[in-house]
């Protein structure tokens, strides 16, 4: 039980402060933005700054290591901003500490906790945005199934790696558990480099989450199959 709680903590946790300095970053990015050939410079120093990993650099993946760098970051995006280098050190601040908590904290954890994450953060997130969007534009709610859910199959699970497979059907995830939820993938897309983005919309939520092919695999791997 302990334990447990343990991890529900943690999830809580994660998804507040991804979301927190999500928000940071968003609202000092919309100011520089007034003055776009300084932003366009601001976005270009991130990735130079000391704070941002370099490509090929590993973190050091240390609870005691990264929550000192986390603090160092959270102090940044406290200070109070007096001009424009102010905002950029704090859009600086706000995109190491998400890079910190993707690759020393989310990365570590097993892919079932990352999906739970994502799915908290994403209601989280909805839930600070209480305006509702148009409804000519949103997506029609799941229709509940008609027919019994069943496991999937090797076969079908092979055939699913595929996005045209895939796109349309709906599941269960990690049924007969208390995060079990009802999702169907209504979409995907596919990156200059090849890999594969899928939309996910759950039955409880408003908007789809977007995961990669490798979650999607997991997600299907915890799931049974609405034919």
């Amino acid at each position: 039980m302990c334990h447990k709680s343990a991890v529900l903590n943690f999830i809580e946790h994660m998804a507040q402060e991804q979301l927190k300095y999500e928000m940071i970053f968003a609202e000092n990015a919309e100011i520089l933005k007034a003055d776009q050939p300084k932003f366009d410079a601001a976005m270009v120093q991130i990735q130079q700054s000391p704070l941002v990993a370099k490509p090929g650099q590993r973190w050091q993946s240390t609870q005691e290591t990264a929550d000192e760098y986390l603090a160092c970051c959270n102090d940044i995006c406290r200070s109070v901003p007096r001009d424009f280098n102010d905002r950029v050190k704090i859009l600086h601040g706000a995109h190491a500490a998400l890079m910190c908590l993707v690759r020393c904290k989310f990365a570590q954890q097993p892919e079932s906790v990352q999906l739970v994450i994502m799915k908290r953060h994403h209601e989280l997130d909805r839930a600070s945005h209480p305006t509702p969007p148009m409804v000519s534009n949103r997506e029609l709610p799941l229709s509940k199934p008609s027919i019994e859910p069943r496991p999937i199959t090797a076969e079908e699970l092979q055939l699913f790696r595929s996005p045209d497979n895939l796109h349309g059907k709906q599941f269960i995830l990690s049924p007969g558990t208390g995060e079990s939820g009802m999702y169907e993938v209504i979409g995907y897309s596919r990156k200059r480099d090849k890999t594969i983005q899928y939309e996910v919309l759950f039955d409880d939520c408003a908007d789809p989450i977007t995961v990669n092919a490798k979650e999607m695999m997991a997600m299907l791997e915890d799931s049974i199959y609405l034919p």
